[in-house]
């Protein structure tokens, strides 16, 4: 379990190994998301996304105890929604 905490200091660190798990983390969240709750354009960098999760994190301090992939869900969603689909049924 990596809650926000975690992962601000994955982000904050100059450690190669806790960098490659920052990029390895947001990767896979963002990769699980996409085109399901995340369209981003097809040129955003993974070092992108992780700024935003970074300057994100940053700014609610009190909410860091909750789980990291809900950041990354939540800014990368919020910059870049999925238009909802029109039409269709509820079968």
């Amino acid at each position: 379990f990596v809650d926000g905490n975690k992962l601000l200091s994955w982000l904050e660190s100059t450690d190669d190994t806790e960098n490659a798990l920052v990029i390895g983390y947001v990767a896979g969240v963002f990769d699980c998301l996409s085109s399901v709750l995340i369209c981003a354009p097809s040129n955003v960098t993974l070092r992108q996304i992780s700024d935003m999760t970074k300057q994100g994190l940053k700014s609610v301090p009190e909410a860091r105890n909750k789980s990291a992939d809900q950041f990354v869900s939540a800014i990368a969603s919020s910059k870049w929604p999925c238009k909802k689909k029109t039409g269709a049924s509820n079968v």
